[in-house]
């Protein structure tokens, strides 16, 4: 393992593979996966709706009430929207219209509406924040 290189004059050698004197692969300097965290390692199952659909009249000036309970929340967070429009994110309203309100459950939330009018009238959506999101929706019309 001793030849010359010509061009700069300097002895050239190589170590043979799996010299473990000199081995620049070393395995110290990973971490082993079993010493994460059990927190790193979770996994949590999809939670499905207990809560179901509604379709409902509602009176003018009326209240709304739309539930969105899961069998457990843990590690997610819910969405509702109206359409396309989205009107609150986890335990946060978006929608700044005061009659819109969220009342937090152990393991979800229920949407409430009061004095409803005719714009209030649609389709809601309460969706859960997965990889392929799952969805309860809800109707309301108004007389």
């Amino acid at each position: 393992f001793g030849r010359v290189n010509k061009e700069f004059h300097f002895p050239v050698s190589a170590v043979p593979y799996g010299d473990t004197n000199n081995d620049i692969y070393s395995n110290d300097d990973y971490e082993d996966d079993s010493a994460m965290s059990k927190e790193e390692n979770q996994i949590y199952a999809v939670p499905k709706f207990e809560s179901t659909s509604i379709n409902e009249l509602v009176n003018e000036g009326g209240t709304i009430r739309l539930p969105c309970i899961v069998d457990r929340l843990e590690g997610f967070v819910l969405l509702w929207k109206k359409g396309d429009s989205i009107l609150a994110v986890g335990k946060q309203m978006v929608e700044k219209d005061n009659r819109y309100q969220l009342e937090s459950e152990e393991n979800g939330n229920t949407l409430v509406i009061s004095l409803a009018d005719q714009s209030d009238a649609g389709n809601y959506t309460c969706q859960i924040s997965t990889f392929q999101p799952s969805e309860i929706h809800h109707t309301i019309k108004i007389r």
